[in-house]
C-alpha cells in the first residue's frame, strides 16, 4: 500500500523525461498500479475513490468504478481503451469491464 506522502515518478527512457505520477493521483491510500500499454495512462486502484484512471501529461484523473476494488489486480485491454477489475460491487466477487467513457460490464456472476 502506498501512503499519499509517497512521490512516484515515471522515466521516459525513449526522451530522457522524468514525470511526476503524484500530482494527478487521488490523495488517499493506493493499492495497485498499472501503465495502460500505449503508456499514456495510469489506472490505480485508490482506498477511498475505487479504480482511478490518472493522465500524468494533463495531471488529471478521473474516477472510473467506485470502491470496493479488489486489490488482486487491474488489467488493461491491447488498446488501452477498457481496464479489467475484480470488485464485490453487487455482493460477490466480480470481474468487471470498463471503458474509459465509463461503461461498466460485469464480465462474471457468481452467487453471492
Amino acid at each position: 500500500m502506498l501512503k499519499p506522502s509517497a512521490i512516484l515518478y515515471r522515466l521516459i527512457v525513449s526522451c530522457g523525461c522524468l514525470v511526476v505520477l503524484t500530482a494527478c493521483l487521488p490523495e488517499d491510500s493506493f493499492f495497485g498500479l498499472e501503465f495502460s500499454p500505449d503508456g499514456q495512462l495510469t489506472a490505480i486502484i485508490s482506498e477511498k475513490k475505487g479504480l482511478v484512471v490518472a493522465d500524468p501529461a494533463a495531471l488529471e484523473s478521473r474516477q472510473i468504478a467506485p470502491p470496493p476494488i479488489n486489490p488482486c489486480g487491474i488489467a488493461w485491454t491491447d488498446d488501452s481503451l477498457k481496464i479489467a477489475y475484480a470488485s464485490k460491487a453487487e455482493g460477490s466477487l466480480d470481474i468487471y469491464l470498463a471503458s474509459l467513457d465509463g461503461l461498466t460490464t460485469r464480465v462474471t456472476s457468481q452467487p453471492s
